[in-house]
């Protein structure tokens, strides 16, 4: 039986599609996720490194998320969430009051 010789032999083009990558899973979180991830991160300062593994565990597991997952979240929405939730800075009792900008008329 005589083949030609395109279907003999593979080119990288054809290997490559065979072992194309999977398509990234994308996690899901409900919104009673959200809102405890997000008081969690405010309340260690949006940062994982400083706390105990066990204290990060622990959340994780009443939350439902793995901590690397966690770990992601807090990074992709601490400038966004952060900014949000903020109170505006307080004068300091006995402190100079911060004067607004006064348009004069002349």
């Amino acid at each position: 039986m005589v083949m030609p010789l395109s279907t003999m032999h593979t080119t990288e083009s054809d290997d490559a599609a065979r072992s194309a990558p999977r398509k990234r899973f994308r996690t899901k979180f409900t919104a009673e996720q959200k809102a405890r991830m997000l008081g969690f991160a405010e309340e260690v300062g949006w940062r994982l490194q400083k706390l105990e593994d066990t204290v990060v565990q622990r959340f994780c597991q009443e939350v439902g998320v793995k901590r690397r997952v966690l770990k992601v979240w807090m990074h992709n929405n601490k400038h966004t969430l952060a900014s949000r939730h903020q109170p505006p800075p307080q004068p300091e009792p006995g402190g100079p009051i911060p004067s607004s900008p006064q348009l004069r008329l002349e």
